[in-house]
């Protein structure tokens, strides 16, 4: 049977209490406040009030109670009104708080939420303005903010970064580690030029030396050109990443061109329709590799793969399945995690299986699968999560995977609409899936409640089933579980997603 549920700690009892009481005195202050001089219709500060519970809290709460109160708060912003959440920033933003993601606002509120940020936040090392999109009307909002916040360490502000900010960055936040500004489209080498080597900076050579991880890619920055890594690769010695960025490859071989023989510390590619050519480049130039995402490689780049001696987590894009065979054959034992989207020709299950016996995920879109038998002595043996979709499965394949992936605690199949009852219940007679906590098999109608009632029984772990709707399960037949679930403390959420009937939606409902 799965799990019961556990019971919730002291800690969490108290945790939500205060939240409730917080928020409660914030939506009174805001209501029925009797401050005359606190003027909700300009920017909202805290009242005498809240600022008796501002001391009270700050004077009986650790900074890291607090900040996991504040970040709670943030993170619900479609359950918390906004003025709530931005008076939660003043009240609860103390001295000491180190961690911030500030979550979505409306845009009238981006300028107040950066300032309020920066009146409190001086000692933050790890922010995340995801949730704040920069136009240039705040531009000068989030420079000054950054100005205030020497100690960070990780920063992410995605889509609006320009070469403005990157100064800013370059001469304040001497101590930078990761920066993300993926899809930020008006950036420059002289912005880059500014940020690794501000000629205002205190400390010359900190930041340079600090400065890890830059995300340059995601959707908009396609067109950055591979002068731009090409810089950061050869002015930050400990860089090991720049993220999404889709032309890295073409970077570091532009970077060799300049300075021959010159190899880096990355330890993350991903590259697009990489030639024979450039990929030994990237061998030679790249020896730390240890994860690499090939989007479309070129003749044969797949097939030295190998040569990355501590390479462990391969992405593929757009490959043939005999380009993989040669590869696997080669470097198989090595891989913990595979990534197939779109591979050309029939992928056997068993000798991927066979040829990858430390494989500990492996995840596939638009695969077409084959499977000549149903039983190994190795194969899948130490997969953990599993996650095949948009590819049709057969029931050989399913039993396979069943059969020998007896650990896998995460079992994500599309489309099994070959898949009985009878099939599911015989692999779990043989002791499969005994370990597994979330099932998932996107369409399989042929599928009843005796494989819910049978997973149910055989899979102690379970917490996670769905997608319901595409089963061949009355919905009044999963209502009576859910109230069994309920009643006997049950820890097994049931999901019901998609057109059950083409005009009726069923959503997801967790109990």
């Amino acid at each position: 049977m799965p799990p019961r549920k556990q019971v919730h700690a002291l800690q969490a009892f108290a945790k939500d209490k205060v939240l409730y009481n917080v928020c409660a005195i914030i939506l009174d202050e805001i209501y029925f406040g009797q401050d005359e001089h606190w003027d909700v219709y300009g920017p909202p500060t805290l009242s005498v009030r809240l600022r008796l519970v501002r001391d009270i809290l700050s004077n009986s709460l650790t900074p890291g109670i607090l900040e996991d109160l504040l970040n709670t708060i943030l993170s619900r912003d479609e359950a918390v009104e906004a003025i709530v959440r931005y008076l939660a920033i003043q009240l609860l933003l103390v001295e000491g708080v180190r961690n911030l993601t500030i979550g979505n606002f409306p845009e009238s509120y981006f300028e107040m939420v950066l300032e309020a940020t920066a009146k409190s936040g001086a000692g933050i090392q790890r922010l995340d303005l995801r949730g704040i999109w920069v136009r240039e009307e705040h531009k000068y909002a989030v420079i000054k903010t950054l100005r205030k916040l020497s100690c960070i360490r990780r920063l992410t502000l995605r889509y609006g970064c320009d070469d403005d900010i990157l100064a800013t960055l370059g001469k304040y936040c001497e101590g930078l580690q990761k920066l993300d500004i993926s899809g930020s489209r008006a950036i420059t080498e002289a912005g880059l030029k500014n940020l690794c080597d501000n000629p205002s900076r205190i400390v010359w050579d900190r930041l340079t030396e600090s400065l890890q991880i830059v995300d340059l890619g995601g959707p908009g920055a396609q067109d950055l050109p591979p002068a731009l890594p090409c810089y950061l690769l050869l002015t930050l010695p400990r860089l090991v990443s720049l993220g999404s960025y889709e032309h890295t490859g073409a970077a570091v071989e532009l970077a060799v061109t300049t300075y021959p023989g010159k190899q880096f510390g990355l330890r993350y590619i991903h590259d697009v329709v990489t030639s024979s050519s450039r990929f030994h480049t990237i061998v030679k130039a790249c020896p730390k590799l240890q994860a690499i995402y090939l989007d479309s490689p070129k003749d044969t780049a797949v097939h030295y793969l190998d040569m990355f001696k501590d390479l462990r987590e391969i992405k593929l894009h757009k490959v043939r399945w005999t380009d993989m065979e040669i590869m696997i054959n080669k470097m198989g034992s090595r891989i913990r995690s595979l990534f197939l989207l779109t591979v050309f020709g029939q992928v056997d299950l068993l000798d991927l299986g066979k040829l990858c016996p430390n494989l500990q995920r492996l995840e596939m879109h638009n695969v077409s699968l084959v499977c000549s038998d149903v039983t190994h002595t190795t194969a899948f043996h130490n997969i953990r999560e599993l996650l095949i979709y948009t590819s049709q499965i057969s029931t050989l394949c399913v039993k396979l995977l069943m059969n020998q992936c007896v650990d896998v605690e995460h079992l994500c199949l599309g489309e099994c609409g070959h898949l009985s009852d009878a099939a599911i219940i015989t692999s779990l007679m043989n002791h499969s899936l005994r370990n597994v906590r979330e099932i998932w098999f996107g369409v399989a109608d042929k599928l009843t409640m005796r494989a819910i009632e049978a997973l149910m029984e055989h899979c102690p772990h379970l917490t996670s089933l769905g997608n319901l709707a595409a089963w061949s399960v009355h919905p009044d037949d999963l209502d009576l579980l859910r109230v069994q679930f309920l009643l006997t403390n049950t820890d097994l959420t049931l999901h019901e997603f998609g057109p059950q009937r083409e005009d009726e939606w069923i959503p997801i409902m967790d109990v």
